[in-house]
């Protein structure tokens, strides 16, 4: 298992860095830079995980913060990288609020049950690729209509600057 688990964290990190250098020689493509990081900070799960199961009081509970942390801090990267990649940015106020209630509904359910918490982040990636994949579609069908549409909403070529909540 831990062998499984280093190779996933290593393909993470690759992913993750190649991103990052995709993103550093095309800046204004910024959805390169959120998914990057995202992949980056993912790649701490799997040895955040051994950590915790490590059997001693003070390690577990190390392990478990920095597993429920990465994965949420990791799942709200890949919703900031998706949604510039619709062309739709995600305000701090969100952001903050969506980090804290993943962190904190990660922290009560991989508590109750790890499945639990691995399908919890399954299921949230799942809708927000179908609600970020249905607004690509819908800017990418005006554009191509002729409709007027707004440069953050021509999805791929997205500045996706911070917006004010």
């Amino acid at each position: 298992m831990t062998q499984g688990l280093l190779l996933n964290s290593g393909v993470n990190l690759v992913v993750g860095i190649a991103l990052l250098l995709a993103w550093n020689n095309v800046r204004s493509r910024r959805f390169s830079l959120w998914l990057g990081l995202s992949f980056v900070v993912q790649a701490f799960s799997p040895p955040a995980f051994l950590v915790w199961k490590t059997g001693t009081a003070l390690w577990d509970a190390v392990g478990f913060w920095l597993l429920v942390t990465a994965a949420s801090t990791s799942l709200t990267l890949w919703m900031i990288g998706a949604a510039c990649l619709a062309g739709r940015p995600i305000g701090r106020g969100r952001i903050a609020i969506g980090l804290a209630g993943m962190i904190t509904t990660g922290a009560i359910t991989l508590h109750y049950d790890p499945r639990l918490a691995q399908t919890f982040g399954a299921t949230l990636t799942t809708l927000a690729a179908i609600v970020r994949a249905k607004r690509a579609t819908t800017a990418g069908r005006q554009a191509r209509a002729g409709e007027n549409v707004p440069r953050t909403a021509r999805p791929g070529l997205v500045a996706c600057r911070w917006r004010s909540a």
